[in-house]
């Protein structure tokens, strides 16, 4: 990886601990920032990855200012983990779809799409700041053992259908972020 392409990763990095230190505007800039320069920038190599992970990182950062565009940011971000092949980095974007899910109010989706995630990687992601709290907040609104048996429904699913479940296709329809 070269020196931009890491530069791109701790951009996405900083998105993401302004989104969790709560200055969620200045995420949603930087993530609009950054994916506008990726998007100008289409005639240098960009690995599918790390567009996908700054997708998902800008989703997240603008679902709560601007559904439409933080749906279109899945929708692209399905696109780029799809071409990637790359299982840790489809967790992230199902990741992201699972916390999408429990902010629309579907938490016992969300805790299936959480569960998925482990599928899809092929274990737990210890590192992934989102998906811990997710389901430590899933485990508190649904009670633990209810989240349990979703998770565990979510991960006993095999990969193309964890995959149908978490990350979707088509990624979220126009206008609403749930898939």
């Amino acid at each position: 990886m070269g020196h931009r392409e890491t530069s791109e990763f701790v951009r996405v990095a900083e998105i993401d601990v302004e989104r969790r230190e709560g200055d969620g505007e200045k995420a949603r800039d930087l993530a609009t920032t950054l994916v506008a320069e990726l998007e100008a920038d289409r005639s240098s190599f960009r690995a599918p990855q790390l567009r996908a992970v700054a997708l998902s990182a800008s989703a997240m950062a603008t679902l709560r200012y601007d559904e439409v565009a933080a749906a279109a940011y899945l929708r692209r971000a399905v696109v780029e983990a799809r071409r990637s092949r790359d299982m840790p980095i489809a967790a992230i974007v199902a990741t992201a779809f699972a916390s999408v899910a429990a902010q629309d109010g579907d938490l016992e989706l969300a805790a299936r799409r959480l569960g998925a995630t482990r599928q899809i990687r092929g274990a737990d992601d210890l590192g992934n700041c989102d998906a811990i709290t997710l389901a430590d907040s899933l485990a508190d609104a649904l009670g633990r053992d209810r989240f349990e048996v979703l998770f565990a429904e979510g991960a006993g699913l095999s990969r193309e259908d964890a995959l149908a479940l978490a990350v979707p296709e088509e990624g979220a329809g126009e206008g609403e972020v749930s898939g």
